[in-house]
């Protein structure tokens, strides 16, 4: 079976930003899966660090997945909890998920304030059609 040698998936402008927001103050955002065989075969599959592809709308943006956890779902923030419930198949009793630890991809380019994040340029990356797979929680 094809191992990923990175994990891809899509969020809203809005996860974006909040996640943008966790950067900016921690150096570091979460995003958060459903425990289900879709993202277990996925995360299993993927050695850490591993590159994580989040497609906002159709732009992609490269991160670096740094640790995968289980955590009880009580413990992430509302905003997640709110997007996790509205994918979750009803009646699943949704009580874990795989919390996964991401920092941006900083590229040096000279001299530059301290704490100011500067982003890699983009480049495209293939994207295989199982990667666009939307799975149910």
């Amino acid at each position: 079976m094809h191992k990923p040698k990175m994990l891809t998936t899509t969020i809203t402008r809005v996860a974006f930003a909040e996640k943008m927001k966790q950067v900016a103050e921690n150096g570091h955002f979460y995003e958060y899966k459903c425990i289900n065989a879709f993202w277990t075969q996925r995360i299993e599959g993927v050695k850490l660090p591993a590159e994580i592809v989040l497609l906002v709308g159709q732009s992609p943006y490269r991160f670096t997945a740094i640790s995968i956890d289980r955590v009880e779902i009580s413990t992430i923030p509302e905003y997640a909890r709110e997007i996790l419930s509205k994918i979750s198949s009803p009646g699943d009793g949704l009580v874990y998920v795989y919390s996964i630890k991401c920092k941006p991809i900083i590229v040096p380019r000279g001299a530059a304030p301290p704490k100011q994040l500067q982003l890699g340029s983009f480049a495209p990356i293939p994207i295989e059609p199982s990667d666009t797979e939307i799975a149910p929680c």
